[in-house]
């Protein structure tokens, strides 16, 4: 199989669909490092669950949209 050429363009992800052959490199996944606090998620809106996050570039400044939804606490003797 051909190595797929991307250009100068940067791939973020890529795995062994990309890579043609190989020699004392490995693919790893890295471990997440907690950084920053990003967003605080405490408006009323947001509820107790929020997820599905979009960022759209739009001139100097990012949208985020994301979904935030309110569950009733799981009682199973309710």
């Amino acid at each position: 199989m051909e190595a797929i050429s991307i250009g100068t363009r940067r791939e973020v992800c890529w795995d062994e669909y990309l890579i043609d052959t190989c020699e004392n490199v490995r693919v790893q996944m890295h471990e997440p490092q907690f950084r920053n606090v990003v967003m605080k998620l405490d408006r009323p809106w947001e509820g107790c669950c929020s997820t599905y996050f979009t960022i759209i570039p739009e001139g100097l400044m990012n949208r985020v949209y994301y979904r935030g939804a309110q569950f009733k606490k799981y009682d199973p003797w309710s």
